[in-house]
């Protein structure tokens, strides 16, 4: 196992065979060194900024069993390191 998680917001961007951008989506991507899920269903930058850190990780482990699964193996894992934004969350 990974000593440790990340949990970050991120921007999505579907490009044409152009490079130009055809759609943009916002959500999470979850990952450590041996897997990594993300969720892109939010549509707007504000509603994914106005999610508090807590709302953020109740949304990653509603979006994906893998990122349930990821999340529930912090709190049963001694040492595993878990980020949010790149700070580090306390709440396990």
């Amino acid at each position: 196992m990974s000593m440790e998680l990340n949990l970050v917001r991120t921007r999505f961007e579907t490009l044409s065979e152009e490079g130009d951008v055809e759609f943009v989506s916002y959500g999470f991507r979850l990952y450590d060194d041996l897997d990594c899920t993300y969720g892109n269903t939010i549509d707007s930058l504000d509603k994914l900024l106005a999610m508090s850190v807590d709302e953020l990780v109740d949304f990653a482990r509603s979006s994906s069993p893998t990122a349930s699964a990821m999340l529930n193996s912090v709190g049963d894992a001694d040492g595993v390191r878990f980020y949010v934004d790149g700070d580090i969350y306390s709440d396990r």
